[in-house]
């Protein structure tokens, strides 16, 4: 009644026909309810592929450097580099959606990979300092 000024015979009729359908009510109430619409889905294995391309990608940026040197301190500081400039670049590229500073979106970029490097390794080096015997 709120989106149309039906009667309630009118509505009735409506209910009843969609009800009377399982799929039509399901459709119907995963669309009015929650705003789920079938057509947004992508294939399942296409997203799975683009995750793959895309982990496969990430995973190689820090590791690059140290592929090409062969002194350990220079890859590892290149390696620093290139992948701070890679996620600067794609807090960059993030704005396009978000429409925030350029300069803000790239910095909140590489702040929270260092977070997540950082936080990952103080957990690791606590629990190796942590001697369980059995």
């Amino acid at each position: 009644m709120k989106k149309a000024p039906f009667t309630e015979n009118e509505l009735s009729v409506i209910e009843n026909r969609i009800t009377s359908d399982k799929k039509a009510w399901l459709d119907t109430m995963a669309k009015e309810e929650l705003g789920i619409v079938r057509e947004r889905f992508v294939h399942p294995l296409k997203v799975a592929l683009i995750m793959m391309v895309a982990e496969t990608v990430g995973g190689l940026v820090p590791l690059a450097p140290l592929l090409v040197t062969q002194n350990t301190r220079t890859g590892f500081i290149a390696a620093i580099i290139v992948t701070f400039a890679a996620l600067f670049a794609i807090g960059v590229w993030k704005t396009a959606f978000t429409r925030k500073n350029k300069l803000v979106s790239g910095i909140e970029m590489v702040v929270a990979g260092i977070v997540a490097t950082v936080i990952p390794y103080l957990i690791g080096n606590l629990l190796s300092s942590i001697t369980v015997t059995f």
